[in-house]
């Protein structure tokens, strides 16, 4: 593919990523776990998350050895809308790597993988691993243990407690964080609605399964016909309320979770 674009000469002006979407697939029985990072898809260990990526735009970066920062793909989107001088959407997750590579130093970002029963999240040098099947938590130190070998979390009860409860004050007491964020797109998009079931008084339940409507997101409830927009579910389960009203409580949310969530990162 670089042959082509430098054959038909827009090799200098065209962003080139190049990366693997997770690690090596070991249910296939294909990798080397011998290998300190060999665990791959689905773990959400290093060996599952820590992957190559590259990017080159010859006409616009300059060359760069090894960038040691966290970046993940949905960092992807962001980072053409900049290349390409487009602006931004809201609520768009990702950073914008061109800008990333070039600054001297950058915000500490904190990123999340879950697909049930197993969870993670990692902030900075630390990573938080958890699987409701086995019931267990496990905290590792990647900088003195990339390989994570060595479960910490007895020594930093405070740091596991801290990393474990982000974003959970938000929900109705007794309920699972994990299993009322999946289903939505992004973590914007449930904060946001987590934050209009709190001022409308909306049941979080109710408002999840008319937005996503899925099985899933429905337990117990029928299944609406389609999904909707959260400022379509509001107005579907606030039909009274006037349309400036909701839709000012709907930038409110949306507001608030952009804040949450750069709180979370910092």
């Amino acid at each position: 593919m670089l042959d082509e674009l430098k054959k038909k000469g827009v090799d200098k002006n065209t962003l080139v990523v190049f990366l693997s979407d997770n690690g090596c697939p070991e249910f296939l029985g294909f990798c080397d776990c011998s290998n300190p990072l060999g665990a791959g898809k689905f773990t959400y260990v290093e060996g599952g998350t820590r992957v190559p990526f590259m990017m080159a735009w010859p006409g616009q970066l300059k060359s760069h050895k090894p960038v040691s920062r966290l970046v993940s793909s949905l960092d992807i989107m962001p980072t053409v809308l900049k290349a390409a001088g487009v602006k931004r959407p809201k609520g768009l997750d990702g950073r914008d790597l061109v800008t990333t590579v070039e600054a001297p130093t950058v915000k500490p970002r904190t990123l999340f993988w879950r697909q049930k029963p197993v969870y993670a999240m990692r902030k900075g040098e630390w990573k938080l691993w958890k699987s409701s099947d086995w019931r267990v938590t496990k905290l590792f130190d990647l900088k003195r243990d990339p390989g994570e070998t060595t479960d910490v979390s007895h020594e930093h009860p405070e740091l596991v407690k801290q990393l474990s409860t982000k974003l959970s004050g938000l929900l109705p007491p007794g309920t699972d964080l994990q299993t009322a964020a999946s289903g939505f797109k992004n973590l914007g998009q449930f904060v946001a609605a987590v934050h209009v079931s709190n001022h409308l008084d909306i049941p979080f339940a109710t408002l999840k399964c008319t937005e996503l409507a899925t099985a899933d997101a429905c337990p117990n409830m029928t299944v609406p016909a389609k999904s909707s927009s959260l400022g379509q579910a509001i107005h579907t389960l606030k039909p009274d309320m006037n349309s400036s009203d909701s839709k000012a409580a709907l930038k409110e949310a949306n507001k608030q979770a952009q804040g949450d969530i750069r709180k979370t990162s910092s």
